[in-house]
């Protein structure tokens, strides 16, 4: 309960958009954690095209929340090529990004997870990394 409520501390940072990355997103990100961002704020889904089984459970939960919130929750889903991805983060309107210790699917499941701000310097790189990454990245 201690990774959800940090999770969604962070979540609620975010005024207009929210770029989740982790290579094995699956369906928990929207049951368990989205549901904690402001109405409004786009949420930005980045996964990796190496894990076909946890996107097989993202793209209906995706397609199940665009048809329930529509505009007022917008939600994005797309795949980097394979094995592009590592990192598991949130970057919050594109400028603050938290790095998180394990995948959104296991959270703090088998061990302790950890949720830590990246300095701005940092921050800034990340972004823009990741930002590229999106931009080239397949819709799902």
């Amino acid at each position: 309960m201690d990774a959800m409520t940090a999770i969604g501390k962070v979540l609620k940072e975010a005024q207009s958009r929210l770029l989740v990355v982790d290579p094995y997103l699956d369906h928990t990100i929207l049951t368990d954690f989205a549901a904690m961002a402001a109405e409004g704020v786009k949420i930005d889904l980045l996964a990796d095209a190496f894990a076909p089984k946890t996107i097989a459970t993202l793209v209906p939960a995706v397609q199940r929340w665009a048809a329930q919130y529509g505009a007022k929750r917008p939600i994005e889903a797309r795949a980097t090529a394979p094995r592009l991805l590592h990192d598991r983060l949130i970057v919050v309107d594109d400028a603050k990004v938290w790095t998180v210790s394990q995948s959104f699917k296991d959270l703090a499941t088998r061990s302790p997870a950890s949720i830590t701000v990246s300095p701005a310097e940092v921050a800034t790189l990340k972004s823009a990394a990741y930002s590229d990454m999106w931009a080239t990245a397949t819709p799902l």
